[in-house]
């Protein structure tokens, strides 16, 4: 009993509203191709933009990293060419304060043995 007063409404109204629906919406069907059309005509655009997009990064990035690359290998070459210009200047002032470095010390060891001890030798045994 409870069926017939309740579901046999709802399918009379639900069949009303789907007729009306069909019958407000079939002549939309002959737009269908049309849709289709539009729809496959935005993909495709939508696509291509997206793959330029993808392109230029992709070009963009590489352009990128080669600088990083190139900047880091001129950095790196500027780098051993200052330690080498250092070790050069190195080795040079080396070999010019060697012979003061030379005479300095036999100076100081000329000095030094002209001088008394501090400390006289102590006399054992007396």
């Amino acid at each position: 009993m409870l069926k017939l007063l309740i579901v046999l409404p709802m399918l009379v109204v639900g069949m009303a509203l789907l007729g009306t629906g069909a019958l407000l919406f079939v002549p939309l069907l002959a737009m269908l191709p049309v849709l289709l059309a539009a729809g496959a005509a935005l993909f495709a655009l939508v696509f291509v933009v997206g793959l330029f997009a993808f392109v230029l990064r992709l070009i963009c990035a590489l352009f990128v990293g080669i600088g990083a690359i190139a900047i880091g290998g001129i950095g790196l070459f500027a780098l051993l060419a200052g330690g080498a210009v250092m070790l050069v200047f190195g080795v040079l002032f080396a070999h010019l304060l060697m012979p003061l470095l030379v005479i300095a010390g036999i100076v100081w060891l000329i000095h030094r043995a002209g001088r008394p001890p501090v400390h006289p030798p102590i006399a054992h045994g007396g």
